[in-house]
């Protein structure tokens, strides 16, 4: 995994809040206090695993849940259930499939399904800077629905996809270009548990100096 901790001291994030998009069980709220964010906002689909996630108490962040999917149109949509839970998504399993062949869809369920800008009709954007996003395929998706949140983002994290691991799912040159158009910029990755699908850390090009070094977590 990448180690944000070290990834924000090196270029200087600010950690005001984050907006969490496919937060399973919120096992990254440690990281988020240590790093000294101020807020978290949880966003999760999957109905059962949210029940557990409204749970989660912090005497550091201010929490906020969200039971819906995020993607870039509004309204209810199939959400492919996995018997790992993790592997969930709003698209049908790919290459997934011979990658991890003990990992299979068991159900499918409908669910809200918003964007990112119309969440944030609800919340003030300018308390949160840092997107982590793992939403199994659909993270360009999520991010064509985030225009006007982008403006406000110092990094992202998200989940990326060398090949169709998810049926139809952006693969991560897409989402490098689209965040480019933001001046987000990659500056760290991790391939370290399959060389098809990893994680990747974009920066606010105006935090990252121009000799700066590329960093694999491995």
């Amino acid at each position: 995994m990448i180690d944000l901790i070290e990834e924000f001291k090196k270029y200087g994030i600010p950690t005001r809040g984050v907006i969490h998009v496919g937060a399973h069980m919120g096992e990254e709220l440690a990281t988020y206090e240590k790093m000294g964010f101020k807020r978290v906002l949880w966003v999760e689909a999957n109905p059962v695993i949210f029940n557990s996630l409204t749970n989660q108490r912090s005497k550091k962040c201010i929490l906020n849940f969200e039971n819906v999917a995020v993607s870039d149109k509004e309204g209810i949509f199939p959400f492919f259930v996995t018997n790992n839970g993790q592997s969930s998504s709003l698209l049908k399993l790919g290459r997934h499939k011979q990658l991890h062949p003990w990992v299979v869809e068991t159900q499918t369920i409908e669910v809200e399904c918003t964007t990112l800008n119309n969440l944030f009709g609800k919340y003030d954007i300018s308390e949160y800077n840092f997107i982590n996003i793992d939403i199994q395929g659909a993270e360009l998706m999520a991010m064509r629905g985030a225009r006007e949140i982008l403006k406000h983002i110092d990094a992202i994290n998200s989940e990326v996809n060398l090949t169709h691991v998810y049926e139809e799912c952006g693969l991560k040159a897409e989402l490098d270009t689209f965040l480019a158009e933001y001046d987000l910029t990659e500056v760290s990755d991790c391939f370290k548990h399959c060389p098809e699908w990893g994680d990747a850390l974009y920066v606010k090009k105006s935090l990252v100096p121009e000799d700066f070094t590329h960093t694999r977590y491995t």
